[in-house]
């Protein structure tokens, strides 16, 4: 302080000190805010909507998986008319003997499709719920219901040669005509899990 400056002057002084302190800080509280840059909104609406594989599960069900109660193979596939009553054009079936190997019991065990096929087109489907029968002691080749009893309750662990039997969609006549040489037949379980078999088909009966 010189010695001309009193009282009145320095405070005078120091309230413009005090005022330009709190310009100051107000000024800092009233600067330009933060904002998110375009790229990070987009980020983060990416992150929070379904991928479209997401998406595309959650829209369908998931596919059905194979083989989770056990392998089977196709051991021979035949088809041709089934008894019919006097007058009526007897119906087409398919029978298939397959042997499955089950990894554990199977609950639920039915036919879940039956085709034929000439090439790579499907010339008959099934028609209706088919039937499972457990062939008793020795394997045989027989198509025939001899020496099976209908499946009922669980199919038991380890290995067991099924007849799968199953009505055809259409004609005797009409599949004939398409001239089939191939066979696919899909079994599932009560969890919806799959064995399938496929191969040659026998000229029918």
């Amino acid at each position: 302080m010189s010695p001309g400056e009193g009282p009145a002057r320095l405070a005078v002084r120091g309230g413009l000190v005090a005022t330009s302190a709190l310009l100051l800080v107000l000024a800092c509280e009233s600067g330009p805010k933060h904002e998110p840059s375009p790229s990070s909104v987009r980020s983060a609406a990416a992150a929070s909507e379904p991928s479209g594989a997401a998406a595309a599960s959650a829209a369908e069900p998931a596919p059905i998986a194979e083989g989770k109660p056990g392998s089977g193979k196709l051991v021979r596939c035949g088809w041709g008319a089934a008894n019919a009553e006097p007058g009526v054009e007897a119906p087409p079936w398919v029978i298939a003997l397959v042997d499955v190997e089950a990894s554990r019991a199977i609950v639920g065990l039915r036919v879940y499709g039956a085709e034929l096929y000439a090439g790579e087109s499907e010339v008959a489907r099934a028609s209706g719920e088919g039937s499972i029968r457990v062939q008793q002691g020795a394997n045989t080749l027989s198509l025939g219901a001899v020496d099976t009893v209908d499946l009922s309750g669980p199919l038991p662990a380890g290995a067991s040669r099924l007849s799968v039997g199953s009505r055809l969609e259409g004609t005797m006549k009409s599949i004939t005509a398409k001239k089939p040489t191939r066979c696919r037949i899909v079994l599932t379980d009560e969890n919806g899990d799959n064995v399938v078999v496929e191969g040659p088909l026998e000229a029918s009966w």
